[in-house]
């Protein structure tokens, strides 16, 4: 068994808490929850900590996968648990070797700044998060998703078969 962790730095996090700000494509993703939980980094970081300390294990330990870059930390976390598991025709040549500044134990691979309580590194303006919050919670914002199969044909599919089942 192996578990893994995908990290994201605290700076990365709010840049991308800002990206989902401004773009309107990805509104939808951020909500208050998200933009109230920066201000747990800290005490969500001694609790992670204390998390690996208790439950990594020979048995089934604590990968960390460094994600400030989606794409290469999830080809990193594929390499690193296809090299680990033993199976037919495995051929370590096409697996490569998991790269150890992204995927590594838990003990060994910490974020920039992790144990630094005071670390701000991306500046946000005054009143601009908490403004945005407070009008995300007053409308209700949908996901594209929701909309699909809510309007979309597959939902008006579903609500004539549900129609159809009442009335039979």
């Amino acid at each position: 068994m192996s578990q893994r962790w995908f990290s994201v730095s605290r700076a990365e996090q709010r840049t991308r808490f800002l990206i989902h700000q401004v773009d309107p494509v990805l509104q939808w993703e951020l909500s208050a929850h998200d933009i109230k939980s920066l201000d747990y980094w800290d005490a969500c970081t001694e609790a992670k900590v204390a998390m690996f300390r208790e439950t990594d294990t020979e048995c089934a330990p604590w990968m960390v996968v460094k994600s400030n870059d989606k794409k290469r930390a999830r080809i990193e976390a594929m390499r690193s648990l296809l090299a680990r598991i033993a199976y037919d025709d495995k051929d370590l040549d096409v697996i490569g070797t998991p790269d150890p500044p992204v995927v590594g134990a838990a003990a060994t691979l910490r974020e920039e700044g992790e144990d630094e309580a005071s670390l701000s590194p991306t500046p946000i303006a005054p009143g601009t998060l908490e403004s945005w919050a407070r009008t995300a919670s007053r409308r209700h914002i949908r996901t594209p998703r929701t909309r699909r199969t809510c309007c979309g044909p597959r939902g008006r599919r579903r609500r004539s078969a549900r129609r159809a089942r009442r009335s039979a």
